[in-house]
């Protein structure tokens, strides 16, 4: 069992849940499998994986870990940008200090809404789980009412662990369960999240740090959005 602690190894550790349940191949990610911000002195440095998975899209997955070591974090981003009602699936790990915080993040980018029964009822076995404080900002509007926002200051390392394993297991269980009708780009065309805003100094923090990787205008190219029309 992990706790979070270990964010690199938490950053494979997904991936191989969700595969568990959608087959998923590995990606060359070329010039973004490793990359440092800011280039001169990089005070951060990113390790990044690709995924690609027949049928649903892509799973991108990235360390990052700053210069003393201090500070790490983990992000993942379950795609099904080739089409289905399923939602996109963020999760964004942070360790510093004593403090910990694990978000999963569901936004509904399907033309009529996805189906949230059973990610919500995974959610619930964690609600006892502390609120993370956030600041007000625009994307947070557009989750889903059953994303977990989980952490803080001595927050239970190995709880928090548990509930992104089963909302990820339970994200893979659902695209492996969905009838075929709700497959691919006939069923309900994906629109724009309007979440994806990897060069937006407002944007989402996940998307914040793959820009900041990536460098200006890279983000589209490391991180596809749900309507990218790709196999990554």
């Amino acid at each position: 069992m992990m706790g979070l602690w270990d964010l690199g190894g938490m950053a494979q550790a997904l991936p191989e849940i969700f595969g568990a349940k959608v087959a998923l191949v590995p990606l060359d990610p070329g010039p973004y499998g490793a990359m440092a911000y800011p280039r001169w002195l990089p005070l951060l440095k990113f390790r990044v994986q690709w995924y690609g998975a027949a049928g649903y899209g892509n799973v991108f997955a990235m360390h990052t870990r700053d210069l003393g070591g201090r500070m790490e974090l983990a992000t993942l981003v379950f795609t099904p940008n080739v089409g289905g009602d399923v939602p996109l699936l963020l999760v964004d790990v942070m360790s510093m200090g004593k403090k910990r915080a694990a978000f999963v993040e569901y936004y509904d980018c399907t033309k009529d809404g996805a189906p949230g029964g059973a990610l919500a009822a995974t959610g619930a076995k964690f609600a006892d789980l502390p609120d993370y404080p956030e600041k007000p900002a625009w994307y947070v509007a557009r989750r889903t009412p059953y994303s977990l926002i989980k952490g803080g200051v001595g927050a239970d390392g190995w709880r928090l662990w548990a509930m992104l394993a089963a909302a990820v297991e339970c994200g893979g269980s659902l695209w492996g369960e969905l009838p075929q009708a709700h497959r691919g780009p006939g069923s309900k065309p994906g629109r724009a999240c309007g979440v994806y805003r990897a060069d937006d100094p407002a944007g989402e923090p996940c998307f914040r740090h793959i820009g900041a990787g990536a460098g200006k205008g890279g983000g589209g190219a490391v991180f596809p959005h749900p309507g990218h029309a790709g196999n990554l």
